[in-house]
C-alpha cells in the first residue's frame, strides 16, 4: 500500500474558473514549434491571463506558399500584439516572457465520449494599438469572489 502523506484539512481547491469573453492582457509562457510534412509550420502558444489562473492556448500557422492568406495576418497582429520587434519566426523561443492582448471567445466543443457540448475558451484576435494599451494593468492571481478558498474537510476521505 501507498502511503501519500496527505493532510486533507489543509487541502486549498484551486478555482479555475473559465475565463470570460472579453478583452484580457496575457503573458506568453511557452512556445512549441512543429514542422509538417507539407511544409507549414504550428507554433502552439500557451498564455498566461491577467487576473485568472486559467491558461489560453492558440496557434500560429505559417505557411510559406501562402503569404496573403488570414494566416499571415494572425502572424503580424500576433507581432503587433506583443510588440515583437525581431519578426523572425525562428526566434520564437524569445517571445516567452512577452505581453500582448488577446479577445477571448467562447465555443461550443463537442466532446463524443461524453455525447455533450461544452463552452471552451478561446483566442478570438489579437489586439494591438489603443485597444492594447487601454486594458487595466497586469494582474496577478484571481481576482473574482472564490480567492483563496479554503475547504475544510472534516472525517475520513471516502476512498
Amino acid at each position: 500500500m501507498v502511503n501519500w502523506n496527505v493532510k486533507p484539512n489543509t487541502y486549498k481547491e484551486h478555482d479555475f474558473i473559465e475565463i470570460p469573453v472579453g478583452a484580457h492582457r496575457v503573458q506568453i509562457t511557452r512556445v512549441f514549434r512543429e514542422k509538417f510534412k507539407s511544409g507549414k509550420t504550428c507554433y502552439e502558444i500557451t498564455l498566461k491571463v491577467s487576473g485568472y489562473h486559467g491558461k489560453l492556448w492558440c496557434q500560429l500557422w505559417d505557411d510559406p506558399n501562402d503569404s496573403i492568406s488570414k494566416n499571415a495576418q494572425d502572424i503580424i497582429q500576433f507581432f503587433e500584439s506583443f510588440q515583437i520587434e525581431n519578426r523572425d519566426l525562428a526566434e520564437y523561443k524569445k517571445w516567452v516572457g512577452k505581453s500582448g492582448a488577446v479577445y477571448v471567445n467562447h465555443y461550443d466543443k463537442y466532446e463524443k465520449d461524453k455525447f455533450d457540448y461544452k463552452y471552451c475558451s478561446k483566442v478570438a484576435y489579437y489586439l494591438t494599438g489603443r485597444q492594447r494599451d487601454n486594458l487595466p494593468a497586469w494582474q496577478d492571481g484571481y481576482k473574482g469572489p472564490y480567492k483563496d478558498l479554503e475547504i475544510p474537510i472534516v472525517g475520513e476521505m471516502p476512498f
